[in-house]
């Protein structure tokens, strides 16, 4: 079945503070020796995790989905829940920053290198926003001020405010899915 798990900030967060949770979806799930996708591929327990950070006018959310077995559910959770809650006590080593950090530059530099990516990253905030996007010019540097406590802060502001779902699509049993809620709560006390 595919889920998706969504967190809620019901405000704006800052671009700075967004960019904070990219830094901490780079530890998270986006390589192969990440702390939740790398672990979790690594034990056979999900094949793909994608997770990413958005924020409108009035709401900052975060989320994470992929496709799952019913057999593998519980045991995911237990290791999301767990980094999660590694990071909201603020449990973030040095070298798992540094190493975000520089994949996430070079993506940047690597995702810069077409007209399409560059046409959708400055449309999007100068639509959104009316401002032309400094990404191009600017990121890097952006993400080399990223502090431990600017991605913890920000990961704790992502749960503050209890507001929160889980949903599937395919063939997930009731009980399994009452008590991937009841796992995922805990998150949100």
């Amino acid at each position: 079945a595919y889920f998706y798990i969504d967190t809620y900030k019901q405000a704006e967060m800052s671009r700075d503070e967004v960019l904070a949770l990219t830094v901490l979806n780079a530890m998270l799930v986006e390589t192969w020796g990440s702390r939740i996708y790398g672990t979790a591929r690594e034990k056979g327990l999900i094949y793909y995790l994608n997770s990413s950070a958005d924020r409108g006018k009035d709401y900052t959310s975060w989320w994470f989905g992929s496709q799952i077995s019913e057999k593998q559910l519980q045991p995911f959770l237990d290791l999301l829940i767990a980094e999660l809650l590694r990071i909201k006590k603020g449990l973030l080593k040095e070298s798992e920053l540094a190493a975000a950090k520089m994949y996430l530059t070079g993506s940047h530099m690597r995702s810069a290198q077409t007209v399409n990516s560059l046409a959708n990253g400055y449309a999007g905030t100068y639509f959104y926003e009316g401002r032309v996007n400094d990404f191009y010019s600017k990121f890097p540097v952006r993400v080399k001020k990223v502090t431990k406590q600017d991605i913890i802060s920000a990961a704790r502001k992502m749960f503050e405010d209890r507001v929160w779902g889980l949903g599937f699509l395919g063939t997930i049993s009731e009980e399994s899915r009452t008590k991937a809620h009841k796992q995922l709560a805990q998150l949100w006390k």
